[in-house]
């Protein structure tokens, strides 16, 4: 397995791997915006894992600078591995190669965002080091918007 910068060639994947997440009306067009969107960003990053040629995995990670000391806060915002494939360290690998790369931009404090829902998730997240701390309140602002 390889783990890699997400491209143009992975946008049905991401998709179809998007959807596995809960997020069944997503399409092919969003998706597109979004890798586009990341691919010229400096602070946000979507890594893929590919297994023979075969996207089965992503991490989506954000960095927002600390205004009052150094370094950055940064956010996992979703985490995904094909469902056949769960539990076999994909998951894992992808949550290790995020926090380096986070490690090596300056991120001091790494933060997950995930669906109160999600218990295996939780689970998961819990068993690599990570711990509740916070609550988070939420205010839609586009009621027409899908988010969960």
């Amino acid at each position: 397995m390889i783990i890699r910068p997400v491209c143009g060639e992975d946008v049905s994947r991401v998709t179809a791997l998007t959807q596995q997440l809960g997020y069944g009306t997503i399409t092919e067009a969003v998706i597109v915006q979004h890798i586009d969107r990341i691919i010229k960003a400096t602070h946000d990053f979507v890594d893929v894992a590919v297994e023979q040629d075969r996207v089965v995995g992503y991490v989506v990670l954000h960095l927002v600078p600390i205004f009052h000391q150094p370094g950055y806060i940064a956010t996992i915002t979703a985490l995904v591995v094909e469902e056949q494939l769960r539990s076999q360290g994909i998951g894992q690998a992808l949550l290790q190669h995020i926090e380096q790369k986070a490690k090596a931009l300056g991120v001091i404090k790494l933060e997950v965002l995930s669906n109160k829902r999600r218990e295996d998730a939780h689970r998961f997240y819990r068993q690599n080091g990570y711990e509740e701390r916070s609550h988070c309140f939420v205010k839609i602002l586009n009621p027409n918007a899908h988010y969960y």
